[in-house]
């Protein structure tokens, strides 16, 4: 696979896992407390979508592109004779701030965890790729759910206080609130449900496959057996889940996200690079250039259509009407974006994260 039709059948990949994360927070509304999930046929297929493809894996496949663009930024580097490791933990600086201002919006922010998480990639970077591998797996156990798994199949499980989730009243409550009480939840959330554990797993899972080269030729010829060995991983996850006590579906969900991607990103990265398929990937490949300013723009202006501050479509829309308008927007952001690159090299957030993160490079 040449270079510019790997990076482009990436790309198609990034925009995937965003609208996935998109579906994901539409269907439930970005969070608002009244949401109404509905109850007609739609509405239970898009609760079977949600709770099988669009929970949980477009965040998964985003962690796995993280490391796997680690890898190529570092690897490109590297090829000038420059050691772009400080550089990047710049980079990551610049993602939290930018992260801070997005969880203002909206308080399930995901950069804010990257940026920080981000930095593991740095320290291993001249790690052997064994040794990384190891450590993906051992974080891929997830200690901390499987222990309150135990804890609860044994009887032994206290649940800890929550906090109540309240309407805020206004705009300016709802970005206090966020960016105070629901950062210390988001906090305790990484760490309990292991989501923090996933996270790092997934970017050392990208790392190695920037280096094993997997989506270059000749390699990239073995996409589908991956994608192949992935469904059997899922089929096997599916199995479980549906046998274990109830104690442990939550662990074992776990599981099966990691092997929905396992099977999914193989799959798509050959799909996306298919000769007849590029005339009508092109505008998708714009939204997969311009994630970061699609992904805070998302936040941003779908929280003020379904709070209370905002117009409230929270409470007066089901779960599928709530997927469709999430696809909508999608539609219109893969129109803007592809407007936009016509005459811009970068993505509006894309181009300030870029000069920002070259101030003082020659």
């Amino acid at each position: 696979m040449a270079q510019p039709e790997r990076v482009q059948s990436i790309d198609a990949v990034r925009a995937t896992a965003l609208l996935l994360i998109l579906l994901a927070h539409s269907v439930v509304a970005y969070g608002a407390v009244h949401a109404d999930p509905g109850g007609g046929w739609g509405d239970g297929v898009v609760q079977w979508l949600f709770d099988y493809l669009f929970l949980g894996n477009g965040f998964l496949m985003f962690s796995f592109l993280f490391g796997l663009s680690f890898f190529f930024q570092m690897d490109h580097a590297e090829a000038k004779g420059i050691d772009f490791r400080g550089r990047f933990c710049w980079r990551l600086v610049l993602l939290f701030l930018f992260g801070v201002v997005h969880n203002a919006f909206y308080r399930s922010d995901i950069l804010m965890i990257f940026a920080v998480a981000g930095f593991v990639p740095v320290l291993y970077h001249k790690i052997r790729t064994r040794w990384i591998l190891l450590a993906c797996v051992l974080l891929l156990v997830q200690p901390v759910p499987l222990l309150e798994a135990v804890q609860r199949y044994a009887g032994s499980w206290v649940e800890p206080p929550h906090e109540p989730v309240v309407d805020p009243a206004s705009l300016w409550d709802a970005m206090r609130d966020n960016s105070t009480k629901w950062l210390v939840w988001k906090a305790h959330y990484q760490w309990d449900s292991g989501r923090l554990f996933y996270t790092i797993a997934m970017f050392m899972l990208g790392t190695i496959a920037g280096r094993s080269r997997i989506f270059e030729q000749p390699r990239a010829q073995y996409l589908p057996r991956l994608a192949a060995c992935g469904a059997a991983f899922l089929a096997v996850t599916l199995a479980v889940e549906f046998s274990v006590p109830d104690a442990f579906h939550g662990y074992v969900q776990n599981w099966r996200q990691v092997a929905t991607i396992c099977m999914l990103i193989p799959l798509l990265a050959w799909f996306y690079n298919r000769p007849w398929l590029q005339r009508f990937l092109r505008p998708v490949h714009s939204v997969g250039r311009c994630t970061l300013t699609a992904y805070i723009t998302q936040g941003m202006l779908l929280t003020l259509l379904y709070f209370q501050y905002g117009l409230g479509w929270g409470t007066c829309t089901s779960a599928g009407e709530r997927a469709v308008i999430g696809l909508l927007f999608y539609l219109l952001q893969v129109a803007f974006f592809t407007w936009w690159l016509g005459s811009h090299r970068y993505g509006p957030f894309e181009g300030v994260w870029r000069k920002l993160t070259r101030i003082g490079m020659k």
